[in-house]
C-alpha cells in the first residue's frame, strides 16, 4: 500500500513539473493560455529571441571584405551584401575611411542577423539577412539645419571670440577665407572689433553635427571691415558676394592651408638642408603642425595623385588658363583625390606631412603658370563674376530679409527652419508696400 501511494506521488510530481515547464515555454514564446492574454504578433516574437551586438572599427587599410571575413561572416553572405550594395548603389566599398563603424548582431546561435554600416551620423545602412533572403535599407535619421547667431566683440584673436561666442575654429578659418579680400585676419584683427553671423547648424537626431554655410556676416574693425551674403542664384551654384553683389570668391585662395610660417620662400637658388647643395626652389614651403589639412586653392581636375622622389606624397591639379598647382610631403592624400578626379575649391587636398626629402612637417606648394614655375604669393586673384542683372533683385531682397533677421535676433538665439522661415517671411512682407493710403 505504501509502495502504490509513493509511485501515485511521484506521478502526480512529474506531471506537475511537466506542467510547469510547458507553462514557462509558454510565456517565453509568447503563447497564450485559456483564458490568458492574446498571442504577441510575429514581428514582436522575432524582437524577443535573444541577440547581442559586436562593433568594429575602420582602420588604415581595411577593406570591406576583409572586415567582414575579419567578423566571421560567411563567404556567401559577404558576396550578397557586396552585391546589395552596388545593385542599390549606397556607396563605393572601396571608399571606407578610419573612424567608421561596422555592427554586427548575431542570434543566441552565433547566427548574423544584421549588418549595420555607419559611414556618418547622417549615412547608415542596415542589412538583415534571412533564412533565404537578403533585406537592406537606409535608416532614416532625423536631420534638421537651423539658424544660429553669433556675435561678440573681439578681446584678443578673432578665433578666441567665435569660441567665446559659441562657435569653433573652423567657423573662424571658413570666415577668414570668405572675408580674405577685404581683411587679413591675421594683422588686422584689433582688441574691440565686433562681428555678427547668422550660422547654419546641423542636427542629426537632435545631436548638434556641424556648421554649414555663413548666410550672412558682418566684420566692423578700427583697421578692416567688411560683410558677406550666402546666395545661390536659380539654376546655378551657391557663393558669397558683399552686399552690392559683387563676389567675394577670387580665382586662386591665398593659400592652401592655415600656417604658421613660411619655412623656405620661392627661389631661383637655394642651399638644400638634405642635399647639401645649391638648387631652385620652384615653390614656397608653409612650416604647419602634421596633420593640418591642405586644400585645393581653385577648381580643377587631379593630374597626379601618389607618390613623386623626394615630395613625398604628392598631388597637381590643373586649372583653367594654364594653371596647375602642386602640394608636396603630404602626410596622406585625402580620400577621393585620384587622377582625372574634379575638385572644387577649398576641397581637401590631403595633411600636412614630411614624406620625401623633409626636415619636419610641412606643405611644399607650388603654382605652374603656361609650363613655368611662378612664385606663388605674387599671384594675382580675380574676383569670379558679380550676380547677374536678372537675379540682382532677388539677391536685393536676400540681403534686406538678412539684415532685418540680424537685428531681430538676439546673441546665441537659435531658430528651428520652421521660425526660421517664418522670421524671413514676416521681414519680406514688412518691406512691401503697405497700399494706398
Amino acid at each position: 500500500m505504501t509502495l502504490i501511494r509513493i509511485r501515485r506521488w511521484g506521478a502526480w510530481l512529474a506531471s506537475g513539473a511537466a506542467g510547469a515547464l510547458i507553462l514557462l515555454i509558454l510565456r517565453i514564446h509568447g503563447a497564450s493560455l485559456p483564458g490568458g492574454p492574446k498571442p504577441l504578433e510575429e514581428e514582436s516574437l522575432s524582437e524577443q529571441l535573444l541577440t547581442y551586438t559586436e562593433a568594429d572599427t575602420v582602420h588604415r587599410g581595411d577593406t570591406l571584405s576583409g572586415l567582414l571575413l575579419r567578423n566571421r561572416v560567411d563567404v556567401l553572405q559577404i558576396q550578397e551584401i557586396l552585391r546589395e550594395i552596388r545593385t542599390r548603389n549606397y556607396f563605393s566599398p572601396r571608399a571606407l575611411r578610419r573612424g567608421q563603424v561596422l555592427e554586427f548582431t548575431r542570434d543566441e546561435w552565433a547566427n548574423l542577423v544584421r549588418l549595420t554600416i555607419r559611414l556618418s551620423p547622417e549615412e547608415i545602412f542596415v542589412f538583415e539577412t534571412g533564412a533565404d533572403s537578403l533585406r537592406s535599407f537606409a535608416q532614416a535619421v532625423d536631420s534638421e539645419m537651423r539658424v544660429r547667431k553669433l556675435s561678440g566683440t573681439v578681446k584678443s584673436t578673432l578665433e578666441e571670440a567665435l569660441l567665446t561666442a559659441g562657435g569653433d575654429y573652423g567657423l573662424s578659418i571658413k570666415l577668414a577665407d570668405i572675408l580674405a579680400c577685404d581683411i587679413d585676419f591675421c594683422t588686422e584683427v584689433r582688441k574691440g572689433d565686433r562681428f555678427s553671423l547668422l550660422v547654419e547648424e546641423r542636427y542629426v537626431d537632435g545631436t548638434f553635427l556641424s556648421h554649414g554655410e555663413i548666410l550672412y556676416g558682418w566684420y566692423e574693425g578700427e583697421e578692416a571691415s567688411g560683410s558677406c551674403v550666402y546666395f545661390r542664384p536659380t539654376g546655378g551654384k551657391g557663393g558669397y558676394y558683399d552686399a552690392e553683389g559683387k563676389s567675394l570668391q577670387r580665382t586662386f585662395l591665398k593659400s592652401p592651408l592655415n600656417y604658421r610660417r613660411i619655412s623656405s620662400h620661392f627661389s631661383k637658388k637655394r642651399f638644400h638642408p638634405i642635399l647639401k647643395r645649391w638648387r631652385p626652389h620652384h615653390g614656397v614651403d608653409y612650416a604647419a603642425a602634421e596633420g593640418t589639412p591642405v586644400v585645393a586653392v581653385a577648381d580643377g581636375t587631379i593630374e597626379y595623385a601618389g607618390w613623386k622622389g623626394g615630395y613625398g606624397r604628392y598631388v597637381k591639379i590643373r586649372h583653367n588658363r594654364g594653371y596647375a598647382t602642386c602640394y608636396g610631403h603630404l602626410r596622406n592624400v585625402a580620400s577621393g583625390v585620384r587622377g582625372g578626379a574634379r575638385i572644387k575649391q577649398g576641397d581637401r587636398v590631403g595633411t600636412v606631412g614630411k614624406t620625401g626629402l623633409a626636415t619636419g612637417p610641412h606643405l611644399h606648394y607650388e603654382v605652374i603658370e603656361n609650363g613655368r614655375s611662378v612664385n606663388p604669393l605674387a599671384l594675382k586673384t580675380y574676383p569670379a563674376e558679380p550676380i547677374g542683372s536678372a537675379q540682382l533683385p532677388d539677391f536685393q531682397r536676400l540681403v534686406a530679409e538678412m539684415q532685418a533677421a540680424d537685428g531681430d535676433m538676439i546673441a546665441g538665439a537659435v531658430l528651428s527652419p520652421n521660425a526660421w522661415q517664418d522670421l524671413l517671411a514676416q521681414n519680406s512682407a514688412s518691406d512691401l508696400p503697405s497700399g494706398p493710403n
